[in-house]
């Protein structure tokens, strides 16, 4: 899933990104394999990107490299892809492998963003003092330790134990006194004349290291792909030569690059070798495994099916005991329901029985205490007439003797004497153990207006004064 971007970013036009994910086909060129803003979808279903589209194009016609089929322009389908879609993809780092190392190659690092971290092959050498011993990096600060080696910064600070800094090529200690730190400027390594990366292309220009980026993206034409056909290494601009050429051997690239090209293509025939033969071994270990897992599939079947059908038993037995519980149970209640309606039956009919019981004996009751009540309201008539008489009787002699003595009291004297009244005399104390009257004498009127007659007596109210 390694493809090459152009047209997208400077930074990674040109510079074959590891994706983790497969950019969809359609988007990814089939004559020349790069992968730019616009393609075109040919009737053919082949897609091409702008530039061997162009080159495809015969009068009002579009021949297509790989199987030579002819399109009318209406036909072909032009897209166009999202680049914040590409650019979100993940890809891997470059130093997921290994960076050729050459006698004047070398890396820099902290000079400029377009060209840290790739691999430069300067004209000439740089001085050692500006190279770090340890890693091989070109950065702009320098240590100088006193064994004569160098450090970049970033080494430096990992051999620094305390006061004490530690060469890391041949162990020798010294004081971080002793170590003379360098500044490189930029224009000391920028001015530097390098060759450019396609150099391996057939490209011979030499420019400056601050120059090397734009002659790269916009002026270099020695850009190579890998030929869909044949794997050849082949200038982007001659895909569409090489592609009608059928493939021919002879193609755009210098002789030592189909030199390289025929031992890259030898070594990727025994890498393929090697791969297919440890692929076949993995797919024999892979069958043996799989014979292993049906036996044992097999002998586990056969357990299943006992388990199976002892289970299937189980079933057909709990469901026989569970019917047969059922039913029991029914039968119980049904049973038990009868006892209970004819318990209730009965209880209602004793009710009923007592409840008449209890009605004749009040009826019987009722009569007697009817036939004992005649003889004494016969008995209370027969005494009413005798009593009611002799009440009449008594009322009448009553009257006739209040009249009499009424009459009588008219020709007493009017008055009492003082004589006739015994302890007149007012008390001079609290109280007086007989009776005082303030009148000279009484009124037997008054007497008898405010006394009343009982038992044949005439009785009077007094008032005691204390």
């Amino acid at each position: 899933m390694q493809y090459t971007l152009v047209g997208f970013s400077t930074e990674l036009d040109w510079r074959p990104l590891h994706f983790v994910k497969p950019i969809p086909l359609h988007m990814v060129c089939e004559a020349c394999g790069l992968v730019r803003k616009r393609t075109a979808l040919l009737p053919c279903m082949h897609a091409l990107c702008e530039s061997c589209y162009e080159q495809s194009a015969r009068d009002d016609v579009h021949i297509c490299p790989l199987d030579g089929h002819q399109s009318d322009v209406d036909e072909v389908s032009l897209r166009e892809f999202p680049v914040d879609e590409l650019l979100r993809r993940e890809v891997k780092c470059w130093n997921e492998g290994t960076i050729p190392t050459g006698s004047m190659q070398y890396t820099l690092v902290g000079f400029s963003a377009e060209l840290d971290w790739r691999p430069l092959h300067f004209v000439k050498p740089i001085p050692s003092y500006r190279v770090c011993c340890a890693c091989g990096l070109v950065r702009q600060k320098t240590a100088l330790l006193s064994c004569s080696h160098t450090l970049c910064v970033s080494c430096y600070e990992l051999s620094a134990q305390g006061s004490v800094c530690v060469c890391p090529r041949d162990g020798h200690h010294c004081d971080r006194e002793d170590v003379e730190l360098k500044k490189c400027p930029d224009d000391e390594v920028l001015k530097r004349k390098v060759k450019c990366w396609n150099e391996g292309s057939g490209c011979k220009a030499v420019l400056p290291a601050s120059q090397i980026t734009q002659h790269f993206h916009r002026e270099c034409r020695h850009h190579s792909i890998r030929c869909p056909k044949c794997s050849a290494a082949v200038l982007s601009s001659e895909v569409w030569a090489h592609l009608e050429s059928e493939c021919c051997t002879t193609t755009a690239t210098p002789a030592g690059s189909e030199c390289q090209g025929d031992s890259g293509r030898k070594e990727e025939t025994a890498l393929l070798t090697s791969f297919r033969k440890i692929l076949q071994e993995q797919i024999d270990e892979i069958k043996t495994f799989m014979e292993r897992i049906l036996t044992g599939i097999g002998a586990n079947s056969d357990g299943l099916n006992e388990v199976a059908h002892w289970v299937n038993n189980c079933q057909e037995t709990l469901r026989g005991e569970l019917k047969e519980a059922i039913s029991n149970l029914q039968r119980t209640v049904r049973q038990e329901g009868i006892q209970v309606r004819t318990e209730r039956r009965d209880c209602g009919e004793q009710c009923c029985d007592e409840v008449a019981a209890v009605n004749e004996e009040t009826k019987e009751r009722r009569s007697a205490s009817k036939d004992a009540r005649s003889p004494i309201s016969e008995s209370t008539n027969a005494l009413d007439e005798p009593l009611r008489d002799d009440f009449a009787k008594m009322a009448t002699e009553k009257s006739d003797k209040c009249l009499q003595t009424a009459e009588g009291s008219e020709m007493l004297t009017d008055e009492v004497e003082e004589s006739s009244i015994p302890s007149r005399e007012r008390p001079t104390g609290g109280r007086a153990p007989y009776t005082y009257c303030s009148l000279n004498h009484i009124s037997v009127e008054d007497l008898i207006r405010d006394g009343y007659v009982e038992d044949d007596q005439l009785r009077v109210k007094f008032e005691f004064l204390t």
